[in-house]
């Protein structure tokens, strides 16, 4: 019974401190972009990045690794 008890609070506690608040997330979403990019092949790809500043979109490699256009939405 102590082992079942001691799984589901390790468990649950972990799902609720993984989930942002509202005020978190409402905070950041002015941050958050569509990063819209297309191939050579004529290939459209959507993915996400931050605005670090001015004109700057921080984004994963894999997004525009291939990309022959990206444009931010």
């Amino acid at each position: 019974m102590f082992r079942l008890f001691a799984f589901l609070f390790i468990f649950f506690s972990q799902i609720v401190f993984a989930t942002p608040s509202d005020e978190a997330t409402f905070a950041v979403s002015p941050s958050v972009v569509k990063v819209h990019v297309i191939d050579a092949k004529g290939n459209h790809g959507v993915g996400s990045g931050i605005v670090v500043a001015d004109n700057q979109v921080a984004t994963n490699c894999h997004v525009v690794a291939n990309a022959q256009g990206v444009q931010i939405g």
